[in-house]
């Protein structure tokens, strides 16, 4: 059974009788797609950048990888954005001093 046609039964407790209940579960509600879509994001961007110099800058492998962590980073932060407790708080980068360091440390961790 898919995890988004799951159902799974709980017993509650109402006035000393026991009830149950029945749940559906959307896949997105489970966290499934989570984990594997910031996976997928971290693979295809570090991937060509350990392999740059000998696949070549500005060769396809190179640069289908970098389009597609652009894409799967787009599906993650639209999977994360539905979710109650997200991995990464994409509000968070909307507060001004938080995202302001990350281009300064680039130029520092390339020397």
């Amino acid at each position: 059974m898919l995890p988004a046609e799951a159902e799974a039964e709980a017993a509650a407790t109402v006035d000393g009788r026991t009830t149950a209940r029945t749940h559906q579960f959307a896949l997105a509600e489970c966290g499934e797609p989570r984990v594997p879509c910031a996976a997928a994001t971290l693979v295809l961007l570090l991937l060509p950048i350990t392999q740059g110099n000998e696949w070549g800058w500005s060769s396809l492998s190179t640069i289908g990888c970098f389009a597609g962590a652009a894409a799967m980073s787009a599906v993650w932060v639209l999977v994360e954005r539905q979710v109650p407790e997200p991995l990464v708080d994409m509000r968070m980068f909307a507060y001004r001093p938080v995202p302001s360091p990350v281009p300064l440390a680039a130029p520092s961790a390339a020397r």
